[in-house]
């Protein structure tokens, strides 16, 4: 069941029975039936389209993204500061965490960390095999141009977590030491990703692929009905199952995802969520590897959770 006919000039099918309805699942027996008939066994995908997600997908179980904003502020006083909300948020935002470090101008930099965003997940690269080498380098890429950019080093050990002196309206209060400071909101929300070439009325938002209880609401809601239509032909007529390929954007966060960096990784990733921003913790080299790590763990959880 998918859509995507309508692609290089061609007009649309009439639209069928909606996925995964009575109806639906009424024809999908009928297909059952005459395959037991004539001795066939089959398989279904689990959803219209090209990846999982759909209208019944509330935004809890849906593909998610850091996001973060950023407030300067001089020390040697008592801060009571609100600090913004990042810019993009839809439909859902929960905090991570709240980071304060100096800002001096010695520590001022023309390097930069090359194809961040890319680093960090924010994007599909396309295409079936993309060459990923460069996520792993410093170099900018043949026939990228590359921008001026002024960033900062900072140093791990200089970074405090503010996280518990802020209120759940987003009110700060804090003994700032002197120096100048850069406080750092870091949060999450939706990607805004939307299933692909799902048909009729099958669209919605792509699925957490790395949350458990995101596939586990999936399953129950629109698989399970399925296999309780398809009653005893599960396994015997019925015989395989498939989801089909991956066009979810970029996602780089979920729930747990933290504590899950942990379990992988071996080390609390929070003071490297800097580099999120744009900036330097400790050297270029190290940043990388976080980021490398950080890629691994988007991995993992992808491949046990989903």
């Amino acid at each position: 069941d998918a859509g995507g006919h309508n692609q290089r000039g061609n007009k649309d099918i009439p639209k069928g029975p909606l996925f995964g309805s009575d109806e639906w699942n009424e024809l999908f027996v009928f297909a059952m039936d005459e395959a037991q008939r004539l001795g066939l066994q089959m398989g279904f995908n689990i959803q219209s389209g090209w990846n999982l997600g759909g209208p019944r997908v509330t935004p809890e179980y849906t593909a998610k993204q850091i996001v973060f904003s950023e407030t300067r502020i001089s020390g040697n006083k008592k801060i009571a500061e609100k600090l913004a909300l990042p810019k993009i948020r839809r439909d859902f935002y929960k905090d991570i965490a709240v980071l304060a470090f100096p800002l001096s101008a010695g520590d001022k930099t023309s390097a930069f960390i090359t194809d961040l965003d890319y680093k960090l997940g924010f994007h599909e690269l396309g295409g079936s095999a993309p060459d990923c080498r460069f996520l792993l380098g410093n170099e900018p890429r043949e026939g990228k141009t590359t921008e001026d950019k002024t960033s900062y080093i900072v140093k791990k050990d200089k970074i405090i977590d503010l996280t518990s002196k802020m209120d759940t309206k987003g009110n700060l209060e804090w003994d700032a030491p002197e120096g100048e400071w850069n406080i750092i909101r870091f949060g999450y929300t939706c990607t805004g990703s939307h299933v692909s070439t799902s048909s009729g009325e099958w669209q919605g938002s792509v699925l957490d692929y790395m949350s458990t209880e995101a596939f586990d609401f999936y399953w129950n809601d629109v698989v399970e009905p399925i296999f309780k239509a398809a009653g005893d032909y599960v396994g015997t007529t019925l015989k395989y199952m498939e989801t089909d390929s991956w066009e979810c954007g970029g996602m780089n966060w979920t729930d747990k995802f933290a504590e899950e960096f942990v379990h992988y990784r071996g080390y609390d990733l929070m003071n490297y969520l800097p580099i999120v921003a744009g900036y330097i913790v400790n050297d270029i080299e190290t940043s990388n590897a976080f980021l490398a790590d950080f890629r691994k763990t988007l991995a993992d959880l992808v491949a046990y959770n989903h």
